[in-house]
Order: structure tokens, then C-alpha cells, then sequence
């Protein structure tokens, strides 16, 4: 009888820790090709930050800043010198600007004090909310290029400090290597691999949120071939304190991943909104873009997710390539004051 006792508690024993195992399971997402990786906390609970630097009303009982979304516009995407582009971001009825590389304006070689006046002036009516940079990945093998990429992000952020501009948006590329990706594609599968170096990608975002911290500002990398809670997770796992998130549905949508699922793992993370939209079936034969409410992206439920993680940072919209009309950028900014 006391053994059959003894037996009867031992199995007690080991259920209720197979229940318990179980339960904490649940609390975990587990992706392959990286590492488990724990639910993302709330930094803008824990640490007290805004969704975006610019917001100037926190609401105590709600934790949170409190400012309508300011609407914007990735400069770059008008094609054309500063002045003309300002104006014509103007005459849209754009508010602020991520300001970029134009034509005649290299915001990749130090700016010198005349352009910074120049800038300044160019901008006194509109408000530049960020610097965006398109420098490739980082995360490629060690050499000129990738010393040459880390030394133009840095060269960023000191035009960023020179601008009084507390942010800096780039693609730091993939954190995870996937052979079916479309940067890949043309190339043979060693050569592939070899082309992707996830240590040097480490290294570079810990030297540059280094140098972040060092200089007051903050940098958000863009969301491109990966799911939401991976860039969170590589954020946490790495330390990095100046780095947060720069979401693009669109661009999560070409790759195939759920847009949705992504923002809602990202929040508190969010610096900046990317309108951009895209076809979820061109992934793997290239990336199919498309003005803002022509794509994919759930736009209601979007918007919906961003309100629900306390989002009140900017909506940059933004088109890439030299082929897209201005009126894209327009209707781009007619589809955010339709459904905002």
C-alpha cells in the first residue's frame, strides 16, 4: 500500500511540472532558424518613453503620449532638389518630412555649416522628424564595403546631431539568412550564404547604438524580411538602449509576413510608421510595391493595432524608385486623411 502511495505522488509530481512546462510554453515563440524568444515587454512602461520623441502631453493614467499623428512624407520619394520638394511636400499638405538624400544634398558626407544654415532655412515651415538613409544591409561579410556602410550611418547621426534632428531611420537588413530572399535569388546558394554575416550585423548595430547613446539621439531600423518580435528580440538580446523600430507594413507584407502579429509584438518599440504598401504573392519573383490602400497591407486593423499599443508618433509615407509619380505620394497622404 505505501508503495502504491509512493508511486501515486511520484506521478503527481511529474504532471504538475509537464503542466506547468507547458503553460510557460504558451508564453514562448520559438523560431528555428534563430532562437526561443520571450514575449516582448512594454519599454514605454518600463522606462516612461514616448512612442516618438516629438510628443510633448503624457496622459498619466493612460501611460502614454497624447498628440494627433502627425502626417509625413520620405522627401526623397519627390526625385528633386530640396527646395522644390519642400515646397511641393507643402502643397500636399504634408506637416513634417524625414529628410534624405536629394538631389545636390549628401546627407551621407558631413554637412558643412552652410548647408546646415541652407537646410534650416529650406526647412522653417516644416518640421524634419527624422534623417533616413538607404546605405544597403549590414549584415554582409567584413571589408570596404561593410566599413564604408558603418562609417556613412555614423556620418548620419553627426548630421542628425549638426540638424538638431533626435532620429536617424535606415534598413540594417536581415537578421535571419533565408535562400528564397529576393537579394539572394540570382545567386548561387554558397555564394549566398556567403554573402550574409549575421556576426558582422551584431557588431555594426552595437557600435552604432554606441555611438547613438554617445551623441543623444536615437536610430529605427526598418522592418523589411522578418517578423515583428524578432527585431524586438534582437534589440533585447544584444543591449542595444538607443535603438527602436522603424515599421513597414508594406514591405512586411512582400515578404510574406503578417503585418498585423508584427506590430502588435513591436509595441513599445515604435519610433516611426512607414505608409508604404505592397502585394503579399510577389515575394520570391520580386518585390512588388504600390501606392498607400493599393496593396495587401489590413489597413483597418492596422490602424486599429496601432492605436491599441499607444502608438502617436508620425506616418511617413514613402515611395521607392525612380519610376513612381508624385501623385503617388499625394494619394498616399488622401488615403491617411480618409481613413485617420
Amino acid at each position: 500500500m505505501k508503495k502504491l502511495l509512493f508511486i501515486l505522488v511520484v506521478l503527481l509530481a511529474f504532471s504538475a511540472l509537464y503542466a506547468e512546462e507547458v503553460a510557460q510554453n504558451k508564453e514562448t515563440e520559438v523560431n528555428y532558424d534563430y532562437n526561443i524568444v520571450e514575449k516582448p515587454f512594454d519599454r514605454n512602461l518600463e522606462e516612461g518613453l514616448s512612442s516618438h520623441p516629438d510628443e510633448t502631453y503624457f496622459d498619466t493614467q493612460a501611460r502614454n503620449y497624447i498628440k494627433p499623428l502627425k502626417k509625413a512624407v520620405a522627401i526623397s520619394s519627390y526625385k528633386m532638389n530640396l527646395r522644390p520638394a519642400i515646397a511641393k511636400a507643402k502643397e500636399a499638405g504634408f506637416e513634417a518630412i524625414e529628410l534624405s538624400s536629394l538631389e545636390g544634398l549628401n546627407l551621407l558626407r558631413p554637412l558643412t555649416d552652410a548647408q546646415v544654415a541652407g537646410i534650416n532655412d529650406a526647412c522653417k515651415d516644416i518640421k524634419i522628424i527624422s534623417l533616413g538613409a538607404e546605405v544597403g544591409g549590414l549584415d554582409i561579410p567584413s571589408g570596404k564595403e561593410y566599413a564604408t556602410r558603418v562609417a556613412n550611418l555614423k556620418t548620419l547621426i553627426d548630421n542628425a546631431v549638426k540638424l538638431d534632428v533626435n532620429l536617424i531611420v535606415f534598413d540594417m537588413g536581415s537578421i535571419n539568412f533565408n535562400p528564397n530572399d529576393v537579394r539572394y535569388k540570382s545567386l548561387k546558394p554558397k555564394v549566398a550564404k556567403a554573402s550574409y554575416s549575421s556576426a558582422n550585423l551584431v557588431k555594426a548595430m552595437k557600435e552604432l547604438d554606441a555611438y547613438c547613446v554617445a551623441k543623444g539621439i536615437k536610430q529605427a531600423v526598418k522592418t523589411n524580411a522578418n517578423s515583428g518580435y524578432l527585431y524586438v528580440d534582437f534589440i533585447n538580446k544584444n543591449g542595444l538602449t538607443a535603438t527602436f523600430i522603424a515599421f513597414d507594413p508594406g514591405t512586411l507584407v512582400m515578404y510574406g509576413r503578417d503585418e498585423i502579429k508584427s506590430l502588435s509584438d513591436c509595441k513599445g518599440y515604435v519610433y516611426q510608421v512607414i505608409i508604404k504598401d505592397g502585394l503579399r504573392e510577389s515575394y520570391g519573383g520580386g518585390l512588388i510595391e504600390t501606392e498607400a490602400g493599393g496593396g495587401d497591407v489590413k489597413w483597418n486593423d492596422f490602424f486599429h493595432t496601432l492605436q491599441s499599443i499607444g502608438y502617436y508618433g508620425p506616418l511617413v509615407v514613402d515611395r521607392d524608385g525612380d519610376d513612381y509619380a508624385i501623385g503617388d505620394i499625394s494619394r498616399g497622404l488622401d488615403f491617411l486623411n480618409a481613413v485617420k
